[in-house]
């Protein structure tokens, strides 16, 4: 629970370049391993989700899921809900790919246990930065 009274299901830590592409709306899609023990895999449509700029960070934005979709592969994830809306820094899929198999042990569990595509908008206020 956050100090501005919204509660949240999940707070997802992420790299401050991407946090800044959420907070400019040109990241839409959060990607991560399908691993069924993990919170994150129980999100559905409209829960209220927050992320921050990094582990230690104390601010963060809030979003609401639009839609959560589970691919066997991070190039069909990025095909389906388009490479850009994931890693808008990203020239090609190919690219995407290999930025998520990049991440600690990603190329492996993507086999093992396929990837999850969660879609979001973010919560407007009059401030991109809230306590969480």
């Amino acid at each position: 629970m956050s100090d501005v009274g919204i509660g949240y299901k999940y707070c997802f830590v992420v790299k401050k370049i991407y946090y800044e592409d959420i907070i400019k709306g040109n990241k839409t899609v959060e990607g991560r391993i399908a691993d069924r023990k993990r919170t994150y895999m129980k999100l559905t449509k409209n829960d209220i989700i927050a992320f921050r700029p990094g582990q230690g960070a104390k601010i963060g934005c809030f979003a609401k899921i639009k839609d959560v979709q589970t691919f066997d592969t991070f190039e069909n994830m990025l095909n389906s809900v388009g490479f850009s809306s994931c890693l808008p820094n990203c020239r090609s899929v190919e690219e995407g790919v290999n930025v998520y198999r990049s991440i600690n042990n990603y190329a492996n569990e993507e086999i093992e246990k396929g990837v999850v595509a969660l879609s979001f908008r973010i919560i407007p206020f009059q401030s991109n930065y809230r306590r969480i």
